[in-house]
C-alpha cells in the first residue's frame, strides 16, 4: 500500500473534521467589513472551511496508486467534469457572464469531489473518532476562551465582564458563543453542526448498550457546551431531527433507542414550552407560518386564536416608510414600503426572503446562478416587493437568504429538485445505516429549514457530497452497521 496515501488518511480526516465542525474559525471575523476587491474577498474567506482542500496534495503524489486501485475511476472523473461544465454553463446562461470569484467556487466544488471520493469513506467509518475529537476540542476552545477573555478583561455587548466560570443555561436568550464571538460567531452557527454530534453520539451510546465509557464521557462534556448554547435553532433542530430519524427508521431501531429518544424529546419540548424567550420566538415562528405568502399558504386557525385576533387588529394599521435599498453598485435607490403585521426581526427577514423566492420561481425558474442570491434580493426588493414586516428586514441576510432552502431555490430554480430527491432517498433508504443518517441528516436539515449560511459554511457542501456518494455506493465501506 502506498505510504503517502496511508499516512494522509488521518491527516485529511482531521482537516475535513475542522472544515465541517469548526467551520466558523476565520482569519478575519465574519462581522468585519471588507472591501469588494478579489484580494480582500479571498482573505475574508481564508478560514477553516476550506482547509480540507489540502487533501488534493497527497492525491497528486499518490495518483498512480489511487488510479491503480480504482479509488478514482475514469467514469467518476468524467461525471465530475460534466458536473463542473454544467455549473459553469448554468452560471453563464443565467447572466451572460461569470466572475473570477464564481469560477473559483466551481473549482472548489470540483476539488471537493475528488478529496471526498478518496478520503470520505475513511471519515464516515470513524464516527467515534469524530465524536471524541469534536467533544474534546469544543470543551478545549470553551475553557481556553473563558480563561483568556477573563485575563484580558474583555466585556460582552452588554458591558459585562466575561468570567471564566460563566455558565449560561438561558434557552433562546443567551449563549456562550453569542457573548464571546470566538470559534463560532453566534450560537446558531454552533447549532448547525452540534446537533449532528449530539444525536450521533446519543445513538451510538444506546446501540452499544451504554458500555462505551468514552462515548458517554464525550456525550456529557459535549452536552455541557450544548446546554450553554441553547438557541431556538438548537432546540427545534434536535426535536425535529430526532423525530425524523425515529419515524423513517422505525423498523430498524430498537425499543431501547425509541424509549430513550422519547425521554430526550420530552426534555427539549419542556424546555421549549417553559422558557419565556423560547415561547415568544415560537409564537413569532407560528406568525410566519400564518402569513399570506403564497409560498407558505398553511392555515393554522386553531393554533392560537387570541394571537390571531391581535394580528387581525394590527393588520388594519399600515404604515408607509421611505427606505433606502442597498445596491451592489452603490447608487442611491429609495422606495416606499408598506409595513404590515410587524414582528421580530428574524421572522420579518425570513418573510422577506420567502417573498424573494416566490418572485424568483415565476420570473426565473432556472435560477440566478451560484452565489447570486444577493442580485435576486436586490432586484425583487427594488422592483417587485412592496410589503415588509420590519424596517430593517431589507438589510439583513441578503446573501444567504436566512435558510439554504431559499438560497438553493432562488439560485438554481427547478434544478434544485435534484437535491430534494437526493435528500429524500437518503433519509428514507433502508440500505443506509442509521449512524450515517444521524451524522449527516441534521447538518442538512438544520441548514435547509432552520438556519442556513450558504453552501460553503457549516459543512453543507461536504455533507451533501458525502450523501450523494453514499447513495450511489461510491465507497467500499470496511465496517458494518454494528461496528461503526
Amino acid at each position: 500500500m502506498n505510504k503517502i496515501y496511508t499516512k494522509s488518511n488521518k491527516i485529511i480526516f482531521f482537516l475535513i473534521l475542522f472544515s465541517v465542525f469548526f467551520w466558523d474559525l476565520r482569519v478575519i471575523p465574519e462581522r468585519f467589513i471588507v472591501n469588494n476587491q478579489i484580494y480582500d474577498k479571498a482573505l475574508s474567506n481564508l478560514d477553516s472551511r476550506f482547509i480540507y482542500l489540502l487533501g488534493i496534495i497527497p492525491i497528486i503524489f499518490s495518483l498512480r496508486y489511487i488510479l491503480f486501485k480504482k479509488i478514482i475511476s475514469f467514469k467518476f472523473t468524467i461525471v465530475s467534469s460534466i458536473s463542473l461544465f454544467f455549473f459553469i454553463i448554468h452560471q453563464i446562461f443565467t447572466s451572460d457572464n461569470i466572475t473570477l470569484l464564481e469560477l473559483t467556487y466551481f473549482i472548489v466544488i470540483f476539488i471537493t469531489l475528488f478529496v471526498l471520493k478518496v478520503y470520505g469513506g475513511y471519515f464516515l467509518d470513524n464516527k467515534t473518532l469524530i465524536i471524541h475529537s469534536v467533544s474534546i476540542l469544543s470543551v478545549f476552545f470553551y475553557v481556553f476562551s473563558l480563561i483568556i477573555f477573563d485575563f484580558l478583561e474583555i466585556r460582552n455587548n452588554d458591558g459585562e465582564l466575561l468570567k471564566w466560570n460563566r455558565f449560561s443555561f438561558e434557552p433562546c436568550r443567551s449563549g456562550f458563543y453569542n457573548n464571546y464571538n470566538f470559534v463560532f460567531s453566534e450560537s446558531s452557527h454552533f447549532a448547525m453542526i452540534a446537533i449532528s454530534i449530539f444525536l450521533t453520539n446519543f445513538y451510538l451510546i444506546i446501540e452499544k448498550n451504554f458500555k462505551d465509557i468514552k462515548l458517554i464521557i464525550s456525550f456529557v462534556i459535549f452536552s455541557f457546551v450544548v446546554f450553554n448554547n441553547m438557541s431556538l435553532t438548537m432546540i427545534v433542530g434536535i426535536i425535529l431531527c430526532q423525530l425524523a430519524l425515529i419515524i423513517v427508521n422505525l423498523r430498524k431501531t430498537s425499543l431501547k433507542y425509541i424509549l430513550s429518544s422519547f425521554l430526550m424529546l420530552v426534555f427539549f419540548v419542556v424546555t421549549l414550552l417553559n422558557f419565556s424567550e423560547c415561547k415568544n420566538k415560537t409564537k413569532n415562528a407560528m406568525w410566519l407560518v400564518k402569513q399570506k405568502i403564497p409560498f407558505l399558504k398553511i392555515y393554522t386557525d386553531n393554533l392560537n386564536l387570541e394571537l390571531q385576533k391581535k394580528e387581525e387588529t394590527k393588520e388594519e394599521d399600515q404604515f408607509s416608510y421611505s427606505l433606502s435599498v442597498n445596491t451592489s453598485k452603490g447608487e442611491k435607490f429609495v422606495k416606499n414600503f408598506k409595513i404590515k403585521k410587524t414582528t421580530d426581526l428574524s421572522s420579518a427577514v425570513l418573510a422577506h426572503n420567502l417573498r424573494v423566492v416566490e418572485n424568483s420561481i415565476f420570473s426565473k425558474p432556472l435560477g440566478w446562478g451560484l452565489n447570486r442570491y444577493s442580485n435576486a434580493f436586490e432586484y425583487y426588493t427594488k422592483y417587485q416587493i412592496d410589503e415588509i414586516n420590519h424596517t430593517y428586514a431589507i438589510y439583513v441576510n441578503n446573501e444567504d437568504g436566512s435558510l439554504n432552502f431559499t438560497k438553493i431555490i432562488v439560485e438554481y430554480g427547478l434544478f434544485s429538485l435534484f437535491l430534494v430527491i437526493i435528500y429524500t432517498i437518503f433519509i428514507f433508504s433502508k440500505n443506509i445505516s442509521l449512524s450515517d443518517k444521524a451524522l449527516l441528516f441534521p447538518i442538512i436539515f438544520t441548514q435547509v429549514f432552520l438556519r442556513g449560511a450558504g453552501y460553503f459554511n457549516g459543512g453543507f457542501l461536504i455533507a451533501t457530497i458525502l450523501i450523494i456518494f453514499i447513495i450511489f455506493n461510491l465507497y467500499e465501506r470496511k465496517i458494518s452497521e454494528k461496528s461503526y
